[in-house]
């Protein structure tokens, strides 16, 4: 019975380890430049599959405990927020924007900015909280913090926030980082104001028509590093073959067609967050990188308040939740390491993808495990589509 009752609680910890954090594990199991870091995780991998096929399962709890405390501690080691404030970096005089910036991993990383003394502007829906997400901010931070209305689902909206960004001068950091991870059911999908899917409306053509509006102002340029939030999720990310169409050239962008599940709805919008990295590079020459975060223990775990009776189950849902995400996620600070090394690490502004370990996938290994995110074909026809809608929006 207690091995019964071991194996039901390992279930979920160990299909996180296994179908979420996957690729943090390998990679720094087999993608690791230090030989002793990568035999140390690949053991434990070991022993975790080992405790499980052979109903050792007491042992399970060890084994991803002790990968999870490897994997935060190993990934990006030179970009965490300590390591920086206590380095040389210097980012006074220069300007950050943050859209998404008053939660989750886009507050974590306007929080390290402003920390190291950038300018930072946080693009917010909700007044309210972007108002209180500075007032935390700045309680640690040597740069200056500014709010802004920002809804990414309105051209009006981005276009004004474009527009206000022209007192703050040259835009040195912009991190395209708002999203949502949840959704209605098909087959009734929300749009933005402009009739698009509001998850590709808002994550991708959202962050595509603000980008392209600060270039075409001179805010942002060549000089500049832009940072896609993306996901692993990208992994399954598809576009229906109408997109390529002469009849139907722009494909299923109102989901009404093919989009019949959040999940594909979400793959696709962080697909094309992949796509947009690599076509800033290659078409118009600003300096761009897209990442996995990992899973983040952060607002979008919160349940609801569900009562039942004199009861308030929403809350005893919510401290087993708390429990799980602080055991086996990543925090805030950790979740937001992969956009601080896209902004400041030179080397990684290509267009190129971070896995969850921190790694970057050359283009032979996302072929072989996600086609989508390296179609070159998809990726201009991509970019012609948004660049119409843009110019559309403009005119």
């Amino acid at each position: 019975m207690l091995q019964k009752l071991a194996a039901i609680a390992l279930i979920p910890a160990a299909g996180y380890c296994f179908m979420i954090r996957f690729d943090e594990a390998f990679s720094l199991a087999f993608n690791n430049p230090n030989p002793k870091e990568a035999l140390l995780v690949g053991g434990l991998l070991v022993t975790l599959v080992t405790s499980l096929v052979t109903r050792r399962f007491l042992y399970a709890p060890f084994a991803i405990a002790a990968l999870k405390h490897k994997m935060d501690i190993s990934y990006l080691r030179d970009f965490s927020r300590a390591h920086l404030v206590s380095s040389s970096t210097d980012l006074t005089g220069k300007l950050a924007v943050v859209t998404g910036g008053n939660s989750g991993v886009g507050f974590g990383a306007a929080e390290t900015m402003a920390q190291l003394g950038a300018t930072v502007v946080l693009g917010c829906r909700s007044e309210k909280r972007c108002s209180a997400a500075a007032a935390t901010i700045r309680g640690g931070a040597k740069g200056s913090v500014v709010t802004m209305s920002l809804d990414l689902a309105d051209y009006a909206s981005i276009a004004a926030f474009a527009k206000g960004l022209e007192e703050h001068g040259h835009v040195d950091f912009l991190f395209n980082n708002a999203g949502f991870a949840t959704a209605p059911p098909a087959p009734a999908p929300l749009h933005t104001k402009e009739g698009l899917e509001l998850g590709l409306g808002s994550m991708h053509f959202g962050h595509y028509y603000l980008t392209r509006d600060l270039m075409a102002s001179g805010l942002v340029d060549p000089t500049s590093r832009v940072v896609n939030t993306a996901s692993g999720g990208a992994f399954f990310g598809t576009f229906d073959a109408s997109l390529y169409s002469d009849s139907d050239g722009e494909g299923d962008l109102r989901g009404e067609k093919t989009i019949t599940a959040f999940g594909q709805m979400y793959s696709r919008a962080k697909l094309a967050n992949v796509i947009f990295s690599r076509s800033l590079v290659r078409e118009h020459g600003i300096p761009a990188c897209s990442m996995h975060v990992g899973a983040v223990a952060t607002s979008i775990w919160d349940v609801p308040t569900i009562v039942v009776g004199d009861v308030d189950v929403g809350a005893v849902l919510q401290a087993g939740v708390d429990a799980y995400t602080r055991f086996i996620m990543r925090n805030l600070e950790q979740g937001s390491r992969g956009l601080i090394r896209c902004a400041l690490d030179g080397g990684v502004g290509g267009g190129v993808y971070l896995d969850g370990g921190g790694n970057v996938k050359s283009d032979e290994q996302l072929k072989a495990i996600a086609p989508n995110m390296v179609d070159e074909k998809l990726r201009i026809r991509l970019e012609e589509v948004s660049e119409a809608f843009w110019q559309r929006q403009k005119n």
